[in-house]
C-alpha cells in the first residue's frame, strides 16, 4: 500500500522532529478533518527518525474522520545502533509518534462535485501554521484556526492536544490556555469544547 517517500520533512515548532513521509497510495481517499478544510488520508504512513529515539519507528495509520489509529508499528534496528529490548521499547511513545506523523500528513484541501455528481477532493496546499501576531497583538482569525486544526489534530491522535499547539505555534502553557479558550469560545474547536484545555472530559461536579 504505501511506497518509500523521496523528501524528509521535519515538524515545525518549538521542537523539530524529522518525519519522512510515505507516498500516499493512488486512489486513496482524503477524510476531511471536520470543518477546516485540512484532510488527513484515510491510509497513510511515515517513519520518525529522532534523537531520543534508540530504534527508526515505522507507522501505518488510519484515519476514520474521527480518529488516527495505527495499523501497524515496526521499529527496525540503526545503523551501529543499539539492538531492540524492552527497556528499548518503553522509549516508544505510541500516540506521540502517531500525531508527529499525522501532523505532517494533513494538507489544506477543496472539495468539489465532479462531472456526474460525485464529491470529489483535492490537495491544494500543505498545511501551515500562520506567523505570530505583531507585537502585542492578539491571534486573529488565522491564528485560531491553525489551532483549531492543531488540537483537533493531535485529540484525534490520543496525544496531548495543549502541549501540541504550544510546540506547533511557540506559545507558553499560559498564552496556549488562553488561545485556547478563545478559539473555543469562537466556534474553531468543534465538537471538543466539552472538555479542559487538554481536551481531557470533565467530569460534572
Amino acid at each position: 500500500m504505501f511506497e518509500s517517500g523521496t523528501a524528509t520533512r521535519y515538524g515545525r515548532g518549538m521542537s523539530a522532529h524529522p518525519v519522512t513521509l510515505d507516498e500516499v497510495a493512488p486512489g486513496v481517499e482524503r477524510v476531511n478533518l471536520s470543518p477546516y478544510a485540512v484532510a488527513l488520508p484515510r491510509h497513510f504512513g511515515g517513519t520518525v527518525d529522532r534523537p531520543d529515539l534508540p530504534y527508526l519507528v515505522h507507522l501505518e495509520l488510519d484515519f476514520d474522520g474521527d480518529r488516527v489509529q495505527c495499523r501497524k508499528l515496526t521499529c527496525r534496528r540503526r545503523t551501529d545502533g543499539a539492538p531492540i529490548t524492552s527497556e528499548g521499547m518503553t522509549k516508544v511513545r505510541v500516540a506521540e509518534l502517531v500525531y508527529l506523523v499525522a501532523d505532517e500528513a494533513k494538507a489544506e484541501v477543496s472539495t468539489f462535485f465532479a462531472p456526474g455528481g460525485e464529491q470529489a477532493t483535492v490537495v491544494t496546499h500543505e498545511f501551515e501554521v500562520p506567523p505570530p501576531p505583531a507585537g502585542r497583538a492578539g491571534p486573529g482569525p488565522e491564528h485560531l484556526r491553525a489551532l483549531g486544526v492543531i488540537y483537533t489534530t493531535a485529540y484525534a491522535c490520543g496525544g496531548s492536544p495543549r502541549r501540541a499547539v504550544m510546540e506547533r505555534m511557540g506559545l507558553t502553557r499560559t498564552t496556549a490556555n488562553r488561545w485556547i479558550r478563545l478559539a473555543r469560545d469562537g466556534g474553531y474547536l468543534h465538537g471538543i469544547g466539552a472538555g479542559d484545555d487538554d481536551g481531557k472530559h470533565q467530569t460534572p461536579a
